[in-house]
């Protein structure tokens, strides 16, 4: 009887076999499934170990366990999985922001270069965000923790929201009484 083709991985478990069992059809074809089986396995087994790392997450389990982890809002509506991992990212950035540029740098990759605006000393020790409001948009809690954790400590953080150029508070999550200069 003919030899049948076996895969890279089924030739070296078979290889690993007694030589008098080598030969026999039904070990190669035993032998073959189990190494294909193994091999889908193993290629599952890397794709969830990629999705531990905040940089290539794809699937929104991973990013809701982020996401919680980080004391996120988890599932947040109306924001992509794409749009939930930057923002898991750029929690996980806010270690290492030290400097003026690492506080910009780490808003950017939240809320998006440009899409943001900041002015400084408003009032003494304080700063005032703007960020962008509306559906699809990063404006949410989470975002609003970031901002308020990277910010430095002597520093007091009011933000105010934009919409299409108009500026406004969001009831429950803005500070009434503060007014916009």
């Amino acid at each position: 009887m003919a030899e049948r083709l076996l895969s890279a991985s089924g030739t070296e478990l078979l290889e690993s076999l007694p030589y008098f069992v080598q030969e026999d059809p039904q070990v190669q074809g035993l032998v073959d499934a189990v190494s294909r089986e193994i091999a889908r396995v193993e290629e599952l087994i890397d794709e969830q170990r990629a999705q531990w790392f905040p940089q290539q997450l794809t699937l929104s389990e991973y990013v809701e366990l982020w996401e919680f982890n980080l004391g996120l809002p988890v599932a947040t509506p109306g924001l992509t999985v794409a749009q939930r991992a930057a923002l898991v990212t750029s929690h996980l950035r806010k270690r290492k922001a030290a400097s003026g540029a690492d506080w910009i740098a780490t808003l950017d990759s939240a809320f998006g270069p440009g899409s943001w605006s900041y002015k400084e000393n408003v009032t003494p020790y304080m700063v005032r965000l703007t960020i962008p409001y509306g559906s699809g948009t990063l404006t949410t809690l989470g975002v609003l923790a970031l901002a308020r954790e990277v910010t430095p400590a002597h520093l007091d953080l009011t933000v105010t929201y934009s919409s299409g150029g108009a500026g406004g508070f969001i009831i429950g999550t803005s500070l009434i009484g503060v007014g916009q200069i």
